[in-house]
């Protein structure tokens, strides 16, 4: 299992890789206090604080817990469509739909739903600037609930410590369809 003395390694091998390219490497944060000791000086844009999150690809890291984690940003959507206090058109739809950001698909489960209230919006034949029916606004207050379950999701960002002690790991694949959408995800099987 690599080390902290790999890791600073890696750090110096990378600093001194893009130097000879002609690069400088900024705003590196660490949770481990020797590289940000070491570091801090040169790559670190600020002091490891670690009871602060620190974005990441395009989510959010808790040093302090290492976890991932959402901060979803709703604010160019009007407070009343976000709250389920107006009936939405679709140009509102398809906004607060596209501001959640999720790389790595960790929550397709959620997203997906909303993507396909989508689908029968565009199926109803509405304007842009057109209400939703009643019929497809229930639907969307359900999925508004679900939606904000995703800033309370806390997800661990590192499983090889857990891997390290066990005999056999194993990768399961499931995939599922319907007529409206269709999954794949994966899961490591610690046996």
């Amino acid at each position: 299992m690599p080390s902290e003395k790999d890791a600073l390694k890696k750090v110096e091998d990378i600093i001194h890789l893009h130097r000879e390219g002609g690069f400088e490497v900024v705003g590196w944060v660490s949770n481990s206090e020797k590289i940000t000791e070491k570091f801090q000086s040169t790559i670190l844009t600020k002091e490891l604080n670690k009871s602060t999150t620190n974005r990441v690809l395009g989510i959010w890291w808790d040093v302090q817990s290492d976890n991932l984690q959402f901060k979803l940003n709703f604010h160019k959507i009007p407070e009343k469509v976000f709250n389920g206090e107006k009936v939405p058109t679709k140009r509102e739809i398809l906004k607060l739909i596209m501001s959640v950001f999720d790389p790595l698909g960790f929550c397709t489960n959620i997203v997906v739903k909303g993507r396909i209230i989508l689908q029968h919006v565009w199926r109803s034949g509405i304007g842009w600037d057109d209400e939703i029916s009643m019929n497809i606004f229930q639907n969307w207050l359900y999925w508004l609930e679900e939606l904000k379950i995703i800033g309370t999701l806390q997800i661990p960002r590192c499983y090889s410590q857990s891997l390290s002690s066990t005999k056999q790991v194993e990768i399961q694949v499931f995939c599922d369809a319907s007529e409206e959408a269709f999954a794949a995800v994966s899961y490591l099987r610690i046996v």
